[in-house]
């Protein structure tokens, strides 16, 4: 890969240059840091900002309609390709009307919409047809002679075939050829102005650019039922998806994801900080905005033979794991399955504790943060992200274990509590918590059990636990504190009964947005520890 040359090439003679600056520091992995790491930090994020950027551009290329660029063009084709657009839409609405036999073929084949099937009740209940009216075409077009109606026979018999009060009636516009011909052409105007100024005013708002939609096109071919173009010579659909990302969020998005977003990358100070970015922040962000392209193999946008983004998606998705195993305070459970088996010596070396807290959390300390940095950097290298030829400092041994063992989250005090097996630590309420987890999600209020795995729906289903604990009897809050003494994040709840000199405390939210995306999914039970009644916010 392209950061792993950078890394041999910057690295290598930073390694000679630290032992100069060694004379002065007190500590070499600081030297190797300030010579070799930051450096390394900033040309691997310069080599990643035109992988990143050329994905958001390839986006912004392939994002339109069609597979076509998502910014306009050309303003004339593109105002009147919404201009035909409106055309079509007419037509739909004009199949959609119960048309006076006599006139139905006359008409809809001058707006060329006999091979046009009528709108489906979706589309009815989705899309607004009614323009600069109060009542809408199909019913000001909607036929009022008597059912049955034969002109031909009306002619040669007049009052055996309603008389004066059929001819009232024809003389309604929806009624004869020339007041359902004007009413036509009326419409179809109104329903041009409105689709050419609706895409104007888009483009508008997005400076250029068109919004990003991924349920398709709804319109329906004759003769299949089938959704695709409903002029599939110019893949031009008619009843457009919702938007996914709009115009203007899209362009906004790639100006500050060059000017701000990959300005964070090049001031990174720690390799570590740098990969982890990658990663996390910025991919999930690419990941919001581009959809599933964001994580392509293919090899539009990257940067050459060797690029990260030339790798598979699998290559890529392992690539991420492995990294999330090394940096996340608490990998997720397939990261932690995949070095298990595909690096079981790592796995062994870097082992996550019984409560799945990664191997070099237990380092973090703010004020002395390289036994941290150097665990990670060592991990790394055990998973072969950092080259086996290149130099770097061993892991902390256990005497630099600032935090003590990590066994409940992350941390000591009087908070990180009692593991089960230690001191007689006891799971007691474990079955509880599972059926009052169960309940809430067969009972889904405001459809919890659906809803993202994000912050504001994390807190709505552990308190909704916690209520449904409280109703069986016991003592259950989510003010509870984590192992390090810190507020809850959203994904504990605590427990106890009456006459309990200690609270037990459960994980109960999976934090991994990408393999648990609802609440639903994310939703499990794991029993922390025993900790005072006392840890509360």
């Amino acid at each position: 890969m392209v950061y792993k040359k950078l890394v041999v090439l910057i690295l290598i003679p930073a390694i000679f240059l630290s032992s100069a600056y060694s004379t002065y520091a007190t500590d070499w992995f600081f030297a190797v840091k300030e010579f070799g790491v930051d450096i390394a930090a900033r040309a691997i994020a310069a080599s990643l900002i035109r992988s990143l950027t050329g994905k958001l551009i390839y986006e912004i290329q392939t994002g339109g309609e069609g597979g076509n660029p998502a910014f306009v063009q050309n303003w004339t084709n593109f105002l009147t390709t919404n201009q035909y657009r409106g055309e079509d839409a007419f037509r739909a609405i004009l199949a959609s009307t119960t048309i006076c036999g006599y006139l139905n073929s006359n008409i809809r084949g001058l707006f060329k919409a006999n091979d046009i099937l009528p709108m489906t009740d979706e589309q009815k209940r989705n899309i607004n047809i009614r323009v600069n009216n109060f009542d809408p075409f199909t019913l000001r077009a909607n036929c009022t002679l008597p059912l049955g109606f034969n002109m031909a026979n009306y002619q040669q018999n007049f009052s055996g075939n309603g008389g004066w009060n059929t001819w009232s009636r024809l003389l309604e516009p929806q009624n004869n050829y020339y007041g359902l011909l004007l009413q036509s052409h009326n419409e179809a105007a109104n329903q041009r102005n409105l689709y050419e100024q609706a895409s104007y005013g888009e483009a508008q708002a997005g400076s250029g650019y068109t919004s990003i939609r991924r349920d398709g096109c709804q319109d329906q071919l004759a003769g299949t039922g089938d959704t695709g173009p409903s002029v599939p010579s110019e893949a031009r659909c008619t009843f457009m998806g919702k938007i996914f990302t709009p115009g203007d969020l899209l362009g906004k998005t790639a100006a500050l994801t060059i000017d701000k977003d990959m300005e964070g990358i090049i001031n990174s100070d720690e390799l570590s900080e740098t990969l982890i970015a990658i990663s996390s922040s910025l991919i999930g962000r690419m990941t919001n905005l581009a959809g599933s392209v964001a994580l392509s193999g293919g090899s539009e946008g990257g940067s050459g033979d060797g690029d990260i983004y030339n790798q598979t998606d699998e290559q890529v998705y392992i690539q991420n794991l492995k990294e999330e195993y090394c940096s996340a305070a608490k990998p997720s459970t397939k990261a932690i399955a995949v070095i298990a088996q595909q690096n079981p010596v790592t796995f062994v070396e870097f082992p996550v504790n019984a409560h799945l807290n990664s191997f070099c959390n237990q380092y973090r300390d703010a004020d002395n943060p390289y036994p941290y940095q150097r665990c990670i950097l060592a991990c790394f290298k055990s998973l072969e992200i950092i080259p086996e030829d290149i130099a770097t400092a061993p892991k902390p041994g256990p005497d630099e274990n600032v935090n003590g063992p990590d066994e409940s989250g992350g941390g000591g005090g009087r908070c990180a509590g009692q593991a089960p097996g230690q001191g007689g630590a006891v799971l007691n309420y474990g079955n509880n918590v599972l059926s009052a987890i169960d309940a809430v999600i067969a009972r889904n209020p405001d459809g919890i059990a659906d809803a993202s795995n994000i912050d504001q729906n994390r807190f709505t289903f552990i308190n909704l636990v916690a209520s449904e604990l409280q109703s069986s009897g016991f003592n259950a809050i989510t003010n509870v504190l984590n192992g390090n003494g810190n507020p809850n994040t959203g994904d504990l709840v605590a427990l106890w009964r009456s006459g309990d000199t200690t609270m037990e405390r459960y994980d109960i939210l999976r934090g991994d947005y990408i393999l648990y995306p609802t609440i639903g999914t994310a939703a499990w039970s794991e029993f922390a520890n025993d900790i005072p009644l006392t840890c509360v916010q």
